[in-house]
């Protein structure tokens, strides 16, 4: 797959996180059972989220966003480990 491009998420193939301002941060939809979703941060490419639904539950990992928490500072952490809830 390629990369994708600043806007390239649109209504049809990716969620808005915020019901209110829907573009402010977008995911992509997963189509397969195991991949990288796409994350636009208004209109900016966030990163890939890999994600994995091979098992029951949906399992996600945000080591190559800038959802990362391993990288960030303690006062940064929570807002972080919020949003990925949100995700």
């Amino acid at each position: 797959m390629a990369k994708k491009t600043q806007g390239e998420l649109t209504e049809e193939n990716s969620i808005g996180i915020f019901p209110d301002n829907p573009d402010q941060l977008r995911v992509e939809r997963p189509r397969a059972d195991i991949g990288f979703l796409y994350v636009e941060i208004r209109g900016q490419d966030a990163g890939r989220i890999v994600f994995d639904k091979r098992k029951k539950k949906l399992e996600l990992m945000f080591n190559q966003t800038v959802f990362s928490v391993d990288s960030c500072t303690k006062r940064q952490k929570p807002d972080l480990l919020r949003l990925r809830k949100l995700i």
